[in-house]
């Protein structure tokens, strides 16, 4: 007997070769198979050792199959009559449930031959569970061999707790759940049923697919942890139905700070009853309209409307919709102390806000508001979409996030566009961490995009063929991802004491080169959506910029740089990013401060400072030139000897060659360090006048309108 399975249907076949049977006629059980008034044929046999003969006697014969779990597909066996002599042999086919009642005759067939011929029958009843091969024709012989049973492939498995009943499903087989189940790994089905009071959880990181339709009498929970959130895939089925309810967690690191958030659900309660479950709201002093309260009564949450940022009026009345975006301050979760003792502290806690309702499926469309040329729309899946494969009408080819992790100290974000090519306004390449926004929009992420005229509504309209598997740490912190850079040049603006500390920017801007760029005109860049704090963009029309497109740089080129709000009396640190294939020109960062060309390579590090005089903070203090070898530094630098090198601390340093200079002295965070200088035959003596600690400095040079940095390590 050999038993196996194809796909979840059960196939029998049995050559009747078993011995130790059918010695004289009578009635036997062979691997299973019932076998009445029969007799174990050795010389008239289709293949084997034996076949199976039916008695002369006028009682009737038949084989009955074992149990055939899931349904009979076909039927297949070789007969043959024993001898001329018996004539034409007639049977008949029966299926049945249970092994007891048998369904009328299927069909007949007929042995007419000395030698085997084939009979199939297509069955095709699930409910099918035995067969019967029944032969009333009296004082004849018949010989049966090698009969096939092929068992319907099962269309459903069903999941009862701990097991599936007929293995995992597949794209091609209906899943049940009928058990809390969650998963370790991506489930794909068909159909798919949650029965009543049942749980689906799709665990962070893993995909639910559904090839087929939804019915949702229970509930699906889309889970979310620090590294990774549980994703929907691309779904092309009926509307889901049924009364049972999705959850979206969505997991924030631990920063007081603004996020641009989508529920991914229309809840069915209010903002109360999810996301307040988690996290404060606040909006009143006195907890009025279901707001947390507080001393200042401050809002907490908003959404942006033709009048822009409105604070939403009752948490106890309004619930979330998918395709809504909405800004809310998150200070970690609901701990009393941090609404009664606010501290940096005690309001950086992570979170995992989590909001039930109905899931969004099917295309999304979202018109711009009439008064606003930019306009907050939300992811409405529970999955990455791609915004690169978003329609558009009317709309730029750029999108705005907020990244929570920008800005300096205690600052709450910035702005960060992001085009279809998935070219940001902020980029790293120094060891920094970059910011995670990219083209792949996160499920509970929302975003502003733009009419591309400004006055003209546009809309965009997101598919489910737009989802994507791509998942970013745009609400995390813990992830330092660095970018390739090709043909771009970016600028970022650091606090000195957070740039060797390895954290955050406050802000940037990039400018990209290619050939179909026009430098002279803004129409083809991304404006900068500025906010708070000190902020960085490039110019062009008298247009702000987070990302500017140029042409090949020239010689005598210059790129405007607006940095706006520097605080007076503080260090900053410039951290420029250039590429090889950006320009053939030379390219400086000028500072019209302090009149010094600081020579850019590859990735450049540039220490200022501001004071008290006001033109120290002026926001276009710094610009980008290109310039050909009339400003090169390089035979300087070449020819500049510093010794000793390194030196020891409470020690000068020599510069030999050099008769007369600027030389400055900042340590790794950007302060500058005052010095005595004074020259001795053709060399200059630098003498620091304080105490030198042990690390590394910046040395900068400058005479005759070359400036040159050359590192001085103390030990």
């Amino acid at each position: 007997l050999l038993l196996c399975g194809i796909g979840w249907g059960q196939n029998i076949s049995e050559g009747f070769n078993s011995s130790g049977w059918g010695s004289s006629y009578g009635n036997y059980t062979v691997n299973g198979w019932q076998l009445v008034n029969v007799f174990r044929e050795t010389s008239n046999k289709y293949e084997g050792s034996s076949a199976v003969r039916f008695n002369t006697s006028g009682s009737i014969k038949s084989i009955t199959s074992p149990i055939i779990n899931n349904g009979i597909s076909s039927i297949s066996l070789w007969h043959r009559r024993w001898s001329s002599s018996d004539g034409n042999i007639d049977y008949k086919l029966y299926i049945s449930s249970d092994g007891i009642n048998w369904s009328a005759s299927l069909t007949t067939f007929t042995s007419n031959s000395d030698t085997f011929n084939q009979f199939v029958f297509q069955v095709n009843d699930v409910n099918a569970k035995y067969i019967k091969i029944e032969s009333a024709s009296s004082f004849k012989r018949a010989v049966i061999d090698y009969i096939e049973i092929t068992g319907i492939v099962s269309s459903t498995t069903t999941w009862s707790g701990t097991s599936w009943s007929n293995s995992a499903p597949t794209a091609s087989i209906d899943a049940i759940i009928d058990g809390g189940l969650t998963t370790t790994a991506d489930l794909t089905c068909k159909d798919l049923t949650i029965n009543s009071g049942k749980t689906l959880t799709i665990a962070a990181g893993t995909t639910l697919s559904v090839s087929g339709n939804l019915v949702n009498n229970g509930s699906i929970i889309f889970k979310s942890n620090n590294t990774s959130t549980g994703r929907f895939d691309s779904y092309s089925g009926n509307t889901i139905t049924g009364t049972g309810s999705v959850t979206m967690e969505r997991y924030i690191d631990g920063k007081r700070a603004f996020r641009f958030l989508a529920p991914g659900v229309t809840t069915s309660g209010s903002i109360a009853n999810n996301w307040q479950q988690q996290v404060f709201i606040t909006g009143s002093t006195s907890g009025a309209n279901g707001f947390d309260s507080s001393t200042s009564g401050a809002a907490s949450m908003f959404t942006f409307e033709d009048s822009g940022w409105a604070a939403i009026a009752n948490t106890n009345q309004l619930s979330l919709n998918a395709q809504k975006g909405y800004r809310i301050l998150i200070r970690g979760d609901r701990t009393p102390s941090i609404l009664t003792s606010p501290s940096n502290g005690n309001m950086n806690s992570p979170v995992i806000l989590t909001a039930s309702g109905t899931m969004v499926t099917g295309d999304v469309t979202y018109t711009t508001l009439p008064n606003q040329d930019y306009t907050l729309v939300a992811n409405p899946y529970i999955s990455p979409i791609n915004w690169a494969t978003v329609t558009k009408s009317n709309i730029s080819n750029t999108y705005y996030a907020w990244d929570p992790n920008l800005g300096s100290g205690n600052e709450r974000g910035r702005y960060v566009s992001c085009d279809t090519a998935g070219i940001t306004s902020i980029i790293s390449n120094n060891g920094s961490p970059n910011t995670d926004v990219d083209q792949h929009i996160q499920p509970g992420q929302a975003f502003f995009i733009q009419k591309s005229i400004s006055g003209v509504n546009g809309s965009v309209t997101i598919k489910e063929t737009d989802k994507a598997s791509t998942f970013t740490d745009v609400f995390r912190m813990n992830a330092n991802t660095f970018t390739d850079i090709y043909g771009k040049l970016g600028i970022n603006l650091y606090e000195g004491l957070a740039f060797s500390l390895g954290e955050y920017p406050i802000d940037g801007a990039v400018v990209v080169s290619g050939t179909t760029f026009n430098t002279n005109s803004a129409s083809d860049d991304t404006k900068k959506i500025m906010s708070h704090g000190e902020q960085v963009a490039f110019v062009r029309d008298n247009i702000q910029l987070g990302v500017e497109k140029i042409s090949a740089p020239q010689e005598n080129d210059e790129l405007s740089i607006a940095c706006v709000n520097l605080v007076p009396n503080k260090n900053y640190v410039w951290s420029v990013v250039l590429q090889d294939e950006f320009s053939n020109e030379d390219t400086y960062l000028y500072d019209a401060f302090t009149q010094i060309y600081h020579p850019i390579q590859q990735n450049s590090v540039i220490s200022f400072s501001t004071n008290d005089n006001v033109n120290s903070t002026l926001t276009n203090r710094f610009k980008i030139v290109f310039q050909t070898s009339a400003l090169s530094t390089a035979d300087f630098a070449n020819n500049i000897k510093l010794y000793p090198n390194p030196a020891k601390a409470g020690t000068s340093f020599f510069l030999d060659g050099i008769t007369e200079a600027t030389v400055s002295v900042f340590n790794v965070v950007g302060q500058n360090i005052p010095v005595q200088v004074t020259t001795e035959g053709n060399r200059m003596q630098v003498m620091p006048a304080v105490a030198m600690s042990q690390g590394v400095y910046l040395v900068t040079i400058t005479t005759a309108g070359k400036t040159a940095q050359v590192k001085w390590i103390v030990e």
